[in-house]
């Protein structure tokens, strides 16, 4: 019996995760929201996209994306160097992209030189791109010597094509073979493979490939610190426009929602959103049947529903939809006038291929009713503008003047006085548990760089390993005390 629970348990741990991700099939980000937010949760880096199911037809959503910051890390790794926007952010974090590799620079050895190209430096027959290496070349057998010195010609400190090179061992005291001359040498001489005298060699200040805890550590603390605008280069090389290819298929979002009525939502081009765009834009009515925009009055709430839940109020995600071009919503902070405009006369405008037409009709209709106003209403009324409402009756006397929440308030502090409240107050059980993260990660060599691999199982796989454990533990309980 014991070996059947484990085979039962051991079967339901493994399908359980398929069974998931086949009923529940993730959606496909598509781009960026409107405005999008940024932020960093945990191990997670969050972002509001617009995503889409599947299948052609399905529609689109507003929700928000999560991409792990290992994965990220590795889009970092392969992709920086690609993109401006993205390769200011890691230069403002004190990061390097060299020839597509993700570095921290590297401040070079009191006394040395950065490497020039045709230039190599040669100490007793070995050479090297600086001082400094062709000085480690010298000792590489000897394990004791501990640090190089670089110093100014000891017999003519003025001359930049010599040095003199001492090497230190770990007690502090130099070898016997120190005193050195390191001379500048032109490359035409140099027989060994140097990097500085390879054709395609290009100068660059010194540094080395970034660490995984570096990136942890300093560029992800750095970017937290940013404001959204800058986030926003985590994603977006355009201020939000678009995102970054490679980085789409690593951003999960969430999955699409359902109407209130638990169905699926309309598909690309179902007249619902229509009326959604309508209603978005402030434009919808459902009382007059025959005039424009107008919602019949059983399609109302739903629309509404994708208006202003499903879309967010996002003319992107609604135009996306529809099939349309969105209305262009102007931007707080860009200095665009989002002020009504005051228009009176004529406006004459030219060299807008037909448009100035139909504005010359608008304005000839606009004349036509202001002088039809301003023939039969001449008497003027000027408006009060102070009046005061101090002392003045309310047409509804309400019964609770503080609304439910003063109802919520009064009838809690009463409930928390009972016997009752203080009996399950006891039962209250304190912790921190959180879902245990599982990685491997090795250091970059020089000869191969490993990413990190994460082992996380997904919440659901914890969930039911903790209600097995505590059925477990509740049928072993009766046990010991029933027999």
């Amino acid at each position: 019996m014991k070996n059947l629970f484990v085979y039962i348990l051991s079967f339901l741990i493994s399908f359980y995760p398929v069974q998931y991700a086949w009923s529940n099939p993730v959606a496909a980000v598509v781009t960026l929201a409107s405005n999008p937010v940024v932020r960093s949760v945990a191990s997670d880096i969050m972002v509001g996209v617009i995503a889409r199911g599947f299948s052609a037809n399905e529609p689109y959503y507003k929700t928000n994306g999560t991409v792990t910051k290992t994965k990220y890390k590795n889009f970092l790794k392969g992709n920086a160097g690609k993109y401006s926007a993205m390769t200011s952010l890691l230069t403002a974090a004190g990061f390097l992209v060299l020839d597509g590799v993700l570095s921290k620079p590297e401040s070079i050895a009191e006394g040395d030189v950065l490497p020039e190209k045709g230039v190599a430096w040669s100490i007793r027959s070995q050479n090297g791109a600086t001082i400094t290496e062709a000085a480690w070349s010298v000792v590489s057998d000897l394990d004791y010597i501990a640090e190089i010195e670089v110093l100014p010609y000891k017999y003519d400190p003025s001359r930049e094509d010599l040095r003199t090179v001492n090497y230190k061992i770990h007690n502090g005291n130099y070898w016997f073979g120190s005193g050195d001359t390191a001379t500048r040498t032109n490359c035409q001489y140099v027989h060994d493979t140097v990097s500085t005298c390879q054709p395609d060699f290009k100068p660059s200040p010194p540094s080395r490939p970034a660490t995984e805890q570096e990136i942890d550590s300093e560029f992800f603390s750095y970017v937290e610190n940013l404001s959204n605008t800058e986030k926003l280069k985590l994603f977006s090389p355009d201020s939000g426009t678009t995102i970054y290819p490679e980085l789409i298929p690593e951003i999960d979002p969430l999955a699409p929602p359902k109407l209130p009525n638990g169905s699926p939502l309309p598909s690309q081009g179902d007249e619902l959103w229509t009326y959604a765009d309508w209603i978005n834009r402030g434009v919808a009515q459902q009382s007059n049947p025959d005039a424009d925009y107008y919602v019949p009055p059983v399609n109302w709430s739903i629309a509404y529903h994708l208006a202003n839940s499903v879309a967010d109020g996002d003319s992107k995600v609604i135009s996306l939809n529809t099939g349309e071009s969105p209305v262009p919503v102007p931007n707080p902070g860009t200095g665009t006038d989002t002020s009504p405009t005051v228009i009176s006369g004529v406006v004459e405008v030219s060299n807008l291929g037909g448009i100035e037409s139909r504005i010359d009709t608008t304005n000839q209709t606009l004349e036509s009713i202001h002088s039809v106003l301003s023939e039969n209403f001449t008497q003027t009324k000027t408006l009060e503008t102070n009046v005061s409402l101090d002392g003045v009756d309310s047409f509804w006397e309400r019964r609770y003047k503080d609304g439910i929440v003063g109802v919520f308030n009064k009838n809690l502090e009463i409930l928390k006085k009972g016997e009752l409240y203080q009996w399950v107050s006891g039962f209250s059980i304190s912790g921190s548990a959180r879902k245990p993260h599982f990685e491997i990660c090795l250091e970059p060599t020089e000869y191969y760089d490993v990413d990190c691999i994460d082992l996380d199982f997904p919440d659901h796989v914890w969930t039911f390993l903790r209600a097995a454990m505590m059925l477990g533990a509740a049928i072993y309980c009766r046990k010991l005390i029933i027999g």
